[in-house]
């Protein structure tokens, strides 16, 4: 399993790369006897990797996600998993598809509060977390995990701020679906004056 993964990574970088053959060699690599069983996991999670990038090259954004979702779920350390999910996350709304996207920026959001100091990140990654969330939140109705996510942006805002009315406006109206009249007009209250 790990040779196929190191070839295809080969046949990746060929000028033209190979993409069929490399995909297929991926694909043998994750339903190898060793790997099937569970044995390698960062042999099976470095050919979903490769596998995700391969599919990003060829314009399948579903197959894509498809891949990166199946990464996350080897990721054994907090922070690769914060950075796992958050990926698949943006990956399944990139394929326009939000339901699949919400359990993934859950669980990302999730290891965002955690005590872990490994999961301890950087602002950029933060914000691509919470913004992911109130995306997939938002397009999927979840007013909840809309409000979580918008006010956790608007406390920090960062280099996003031509963004923060559409934030606003989204924090607002699902804090009136869900029935908080008090975080609704704070929301917009800034927008109005």
């Amino acid at each position: 399993a790990a040779l196929l993964v190191r070839r295809a990574d080969v046949r990746r970088r060929e000028r033209p790369p190979d993409l069929a053959a490399a995909l297929a060699d991926l694909r043998e690599a994750v339903e190898a006897p060793e790997v099937a069983a569970g044995a390698p996991t960062p042999t099976r999670r470095r050919a979903y990797l490769l596998q995700a990038e391969l599919f990003a090259q060829s314009g399948d954004p579903r197959a894509r996600a498809q891949a990166l979702a199946a990464a996350a779920k080897l990721t054994e350390s907090p922070a690769d998993r914060l950075e796992s999910e958050a990926g698949a996350a943006a990956a399944w709304l990139a394929a326009d598809d939000p339901a699949a996207a919400l359990p993934h920026s859950l669980r990302a959001y999730a290891l965002l509060a955690s005590p872990d100091p490994a999961t301890s990140l950087h602002a950029a990654l933060r914000r691509e977390v919470l913004t992911t969330l109130g995306a997939a939140a938002w397009r999927q109705r979840a007013w909840p995990d809309v409000i979580r996510a918008y006010h956790g942006l608007l406390e920090d805002p960062g280099p996003d701020a031509a963004q923060v009315a559409t934030v606003r406006y989204r924090l607002a109206v699902a804090a009136d679906r869900a029935g908080d009249a008090p975080i609704a007009l704070a929301a917009l209250r800034p927008l109005i004056d």
